[in-house]
This record gives C-alpha cells, sequence and structure tokens, in this order.
C-alpha cells in the first residue's frame, strides 16, 4: 500500500492536462515490487464522479472507402448532442445504436428519434406511406395483389377490398410492457390491437409500430386451461400482412447508408405526410415538456461502435452532501508506462486505469473493486510475456495492536416486540507484537450500543448487526443453546481512535464555563459597572449646581 498523503479531497483535477503530478514510482516500495521499468503516475483526479457505459468507434473504424474494416463486424451508431443554436451543451449527449432495438431510439412524450442503418426498401415504403390522421394501418394481401393504407381509430370496421378479410380496430396505444425477448431486453413500443376475420375464421394481431418484426397473432383456444382470454399466441399469418405507423408525435428516423458518409432524415408531424431529405448540417429542431424548441445534433457516426466504461462526473444537484470530500464516489486515473531499453524513444507500453474508490481493501464488492491489468515483462526480459497486477484505490489499511474475536451477540428487544433496544456484542481480545505475535492472555469485554469499549486508546462501538431474512419461515428458528441459527450471525464494530478528543473535551469545558459567564455573570458586572459610573456622575451634597435663569 502506497499513501497518497498529497492527494486532493473535494476539487477535480484534468487527467488531459496533466493538473497533478505524483509519481508512484518514486517510491523505494513501489520500485521493490514492479521494478524499474514499471511507472505509474497520477495526473488527475475526480472527487464524485462514477464509470459510465458509452459507445466509442472500435478496431473496425471505416477505410476511406466508408467500410468497416475486417477487424471487427461493423456496429452502426451515431452520437447526438443536444443543446441551442450555438451548438450541443456538455453533459447533454447519447448515442443511437442501430443494431440494439432499445438503443437506436430516443423516445419523448412529444418526440422521437430512431436510427435506422441500411433500412430495406420495403421499411422505407411503409414509413412514407401518407394517411390523414394521427394513426395509420397499412393493409396487404399479397395473393390478391392488394395493398391499401388506412387512417384507423379505436372501433372502426375496414373491409380490405374483394380479399375477403374484414378488419375491427379493438385498441389502440402503448404495448403497455417492455420487451423481454433476447436482443430486445428493455425495448417500448406502441401498437395497434386488431380483429381479423375472414369467412368463419377470427383472430387477433397486435400490429408494431417501431419493431414490426415482433407483430405476434393471438389465435382462439377454447378449452385449453393455459390459454389465456386473449388467445394462443403465435406467428402473424402470412396470408394478410398489416403494419400499423403511429404519427401521434412528432418523428424522426436518421438514416444512414454503408459507404455513404451522407445522412438521411424521414420526418413525420402529427397530421402531416412524411418527407425523405438529406439532413446536411446534421441537426434536427426538438422540443422540451414545457414547447421550447433546442436542437439535437449529430455530433459523431460510428461505424464499429464498441461500449467502454469511461469517468463521467456526478451532476451538483445529484450529490449526497454528506459524501463529498470522503473519497467514497471518486475516481483516480493511473497512467502505467513500461519503460522501453536504454537509448530507445518513448514507453514500450502505456495504459491509463480508472480505479473507482473501495471502501475496504480486502472485499470488494458489485460496483468497486480491483482492476486487473496485465503488464509486459521489461525490456529484455522475454518477449511478449505478461505479468498480472491488481491496482486498488482505498483507505490506508491500518493493523489493529490487537487481535478480536466475537463470543456471542444478543439483540435486546423491548419486551413483546421485535424493535431493537440494545445490541450486545461480547468480545475477546488478544494482545499482538509488532511481528503479529500473541502477546498476554485474553481480555473480555462487551460493546453496547450506545456504551463502546475502549481499550487501549482505540474505541470499538456497536453499529449493526445480522438481522438475517425476515421473509424466510424459519427466521426465529434456534439451537439447543438457545442461539439463532438464521440471524445474528455477525456485529459490525465502528473503529476509531478519537485524535483529538483531549482538545474536544477541553473545548467543551470551556462551553461550559462560557455559558454561565456569558448570560449570567457578565451582565452582572455590567450592572454593577453601570450603577458605579452613574454614582460617579450625578452631583454630590453641598455642591453648586449650574441652572438655567
Amino acid at each position: 500500500m502506497l499513501s497518497l498523503a498529497d492527494l486532493p479531497r473535494y476539487n477535480d483535477y484534468n487527467p488531459n492536462r496533466s493538473e497533478l503530478d505524483l509519481r508512484l514510482h518514486d517510491s523505494p516500495a513501489f520500485q521493490r515490487v514492479f521494478g524499474p521499468h514499471v511507472r505509474a503516475t497520477i495526473r488527475g483526479f475526480l472527487s464524485y464522479a462514477s464509470m459510465q457505459p458509452t459507445w466509442v468507434e472500435g478496431a473496425g473504424a471505416p477505410h476511406a472507402t466508408g467500410a468497416a474494416t475486417p477487424d471487427a463486424p461493423a456496429n452502426p451508431a451515431l452520437r447526438l448532442g443536444f443543446g441551442d443554436d450555438a451548438g450541443p451543451r456538455d453533459g447533454l449527449e447519447t448515442a443511437l445504436v442501430a443494431n440494439i432495438p432499445s438503443q437506436r431510439v430516443i423516445e419523448q412524450p412529444g418526440w422521437a428519434v430512431e436510427y435506422l442503418a441500411d433500412p430495406d426498401e420495403q421499411r422505407l415504403r411503409d414509413l412514407l406511406e401518407q394517411f390523414d390522421g394521427p394513426h395509420g394501418l397499412i393493409v396487404e394481401v399479397p395473393a390478391a395483389g392488394f395493398r391499401q393504407t388506412y387512417a384507423v381509430s379505436p372501433g372502426q370496421e375496414i373491409h380490405a377490398g374483394d380479399t375477403g378479410y374484414t378488419l375491427r380496430i379493438e385498441s389502440i396505444g402503448d404495448y403497455g410492457m417492455t420487451f423481454a425477448t433476447r436482443g430486445y431486453e428493455g425495448a417500448r413500443d406502441t401498437r395497434a390491437l386488431v380483429q381479423v376475420t375472414q369467412g368463419d375464421r377470427t383472430f387477433r394481431r397486435i400490429a408494431l409500430h417501431r419493431y414490426p418484426e415482433r407483430t405476434q397473432d393471438f389465435v382462439p383456444a377454447p378449452g385449453d386451461p393455459n390459454v389465456g382470454p386473449m388467445g394462443k399466441r403465435v406467428a402473424p399469418d402470412p396470408a394478410i400482412r398489416l403494419t400499423y405507423i403511429d404519427a401521434s408525435k412528432l418523428q424522426y428516423r436518421l438514416i444512414s447508408r454503408a459507404g455513404d458518409p451522407d445522412l438521411q432524415v424521414l420526418v413525420r408531424l402529427p397530421g402531416q405526410p412524411a418527407a425523405l431529405a438529406s439532413l446536411s448540417d446534421r441537426r434536427l429542431p426538438v422540443f422540451d415538456s414545457t414547447g421550447e424548441v433546442f436542437w439535437a445534433y449529430v455530433t459523431q457516426r460510428l461505424h464499429s461502435a464498441t461500449q467502454v466504461l469511461q469517468p463521467a462526473i456526478t451532476p451538483k444537484e445529484q450529490r449526497l452532501p454528506k459524501d463529498e470530500g470522503t473519497y467514497l464516489h471518486a475516481l483516480l486515473p493511473v497512467d502505467l508506462e513500461v519503460a522501453s531499453a536504454a537509448g530507445a524513444s518513448g514507453p514500450v507500453w502505456r495504459e491509463r486505469v480508472w480505479l473507482s474508490h473501495m471502501r475496504y481493501p480486502r472485499y470488494p464488492d458489485e460496483t468497486s473493486r480491483p482492476v486487473r491489468v496485465d503488464l509486459p515483462t521489461e525490456p529484455g526480459g522475454g518477449g511478449d510475456r505478461l505479468r498480472t497486477v491488481y491496482l486498488a484505490f482505498s483507505r490506508l489499511e491500518r493493523e489493529l495492536p490487537f487481535a478480536i474475536a466475537l463470543e456471542g451477540f444478543q439483540m435486546q428487544p423491548y419486551p413483546g416486540t421485535d424493535i431493537p433496544r440494545d445490541y450486545v456484542a461480547s468480545l475477546s481480545i488478544l494482545d499482538l507484537d509488532h511481528t503479529s505475535r500473541p502477546t498476554g492472555s485474553f481480555h473480555q469485554g462487551q460493546a453496547r450500543l450506545n456504551n463502546p469499549w475502549v481499550y487501549r486508546g482505540i474505541k470499538l462501538s456497536q453499529i449493526g448487526w445480522d438481522p438475517g431474512d425476515r421473509s424466510d419461515p424459519n427466521h426465529q428458528a434456534r439451537d439447543d443453546a438457545g442461539r439463532y441459527l438464521h440471524q445474528q450471525r455477525y456485529t459490525i464494530l465502528g473503529v476509531g481512535n478519537n485524535v483529538g478528543i483531549r482538545a474536544i473535551f477541553i473545548g467543551a469545558c470551556l462551553v461550559v464555563v462560557g455559558i454561565p459567564w456569558a448570560f449570567y455573570v457578565k451582565p452582572l458586572l455590567l450592572r454593577r459597572q453601570s450603577r458605579k459610573l452613574r454614582a460617579q456622575a450625578s452631583p454630590r451634597a453641598g455642591e453648586p449646581v449650574a441652572s438655567a435663569a
């Protein structure tokens, strides 16, 4: 462990500008572990931030022709920024990834932006269909060569020409839940629920707007106890094709094609015909909940997008004041280098590693854990061999001068309830020497809720316990000795040495003395002084007194 005594606490330092220069490799302890060729420098610090997933250009970046390299499959994405006429604002940015359904759309109450990469002509034709109203339904019967677009509303009945199909629009609106299908996790959509009748055959179809490939049929299955009131779910009947178009709000579709550096936009305004145009200035007008217009800018086009974690500073309004300055949400960038052989220019290897703060260095959790780094061996050490190291940013670990064991724990509730009144941890302590070998005998004591045990100047406070799983029906089970089996198996102790406790005690004494002095003694002395001054200023008996005529 290396002490970071000069690390800031409250202010941010941009690592890209090298605003800090903390050289860990100057420490003899670092050199003993890593050798003389490995360097580690801290050039920045973020006091309150987190690692957020973002999309960057991957190994499959395009050649000059616009086609992706064979190193990685194409994964088209657009990065959007939001702002005013002057340009996008910092921090207001998102990515649309064409191959991930839930991440290719920004859906807002009054508008939506969807990114389509190389859409087929059938889909473009459907999206450009014209109708008069907020909802449209395209009806196709391939065997009869029938295709017609209708403006629809709930309760409406449609006779599809001479095809023999009758359609009744049961409802239109939100699908009602997010998709759980693999590849569509988290995606949402709107739909039209249509009853389809042909002769004596009737079924329902859910026609989806944004993901038409997820359209489903529900056929009656009377007498089957495993089928709900909608019917049995089956693949859509290919004899009739229904495509729902939601035009109830402003809809943008950003369209890209492989090999073409330009973007197109398909726009549909509520109640207006759809239009396809070139997105020459790469920005779109949108509006917020108050109706104020702002702009969505296409700031970057990615051809082989790869998701990585990047640091993001937490906005002030989202921070917990009690956590500021505690390092709990801090991020530390560490620049690692392996120096080249003598006489060569530049390092042979370089990488920046971001470390999130770990409260306890030996106990990682879901969000904070050591980062694995594979370092190449130093020059002349065997070619491309690697050695693995783990880096962690945490509190400085200090050894206690004693070993401690929990002999027993008891939660004492209020009579007749399960509400805790007191926690009692029975502890055993064994002193250790500087080599961590035991010395002396065991010392017994208790740490209670409001009565810590102070041993050798170190206070052991009772701050938590194991409540177990209260939903477990065996939560209250005990063994033959009366000990709980599924709770109270451990305790949580706070350890502190109360640095400055004498100064705090002296200050408290001064406060105790100062309160009666300020409110009682001092006012009494002032009144006495005032009476004395008045007595000195009043005339004495027999002395002449000036008077006005």
